[in-house]
């Protein structure tokens, strides 16, 4: 594997004195795996939620891709399911 595997989740902290908050992308045993530039960029939260669902949309593309090439279209419908969670997960606000 060349990533950090899932799951992630996002957390932010203020940072003192401003009103700037900053993200952070945190692996299952707590450790940074990606965190934002100081500012207050509305875009950083939304990146930060994208690459904490890598991982899981990783996968499901994967595992529809294999249910494809061997004609399991009923296999692949079933895990669009997945797909469409971890979807959700990277757009939520």
């Amino acid at each position: 594997m060349e990533h950090t595997p899932g799951p992630l989740r996002v957390t932010f902290t203020n940072i003192p004195g401003t009103d700037s908050r900053q993200w952070y992308v945190i692996d299952s045993n707590g450790d940074e795996v990606a965190a934002s530039p100081v500012g207050p960029h509305a875009f950083n939260a939304a990146n930060a939620r994208l690459i904490a669902a890598a991982p899981e949309l990783l996968k499901a593309l994967e595992r529809i891709t294999a249910a494809i090439e061997h004609n399991q279209i009923a296999a692949a419908t079933l895990l669009a399911e997945k797909a469409r969670t971890a979807i959700k997960a990277a757009r939520k606000s």
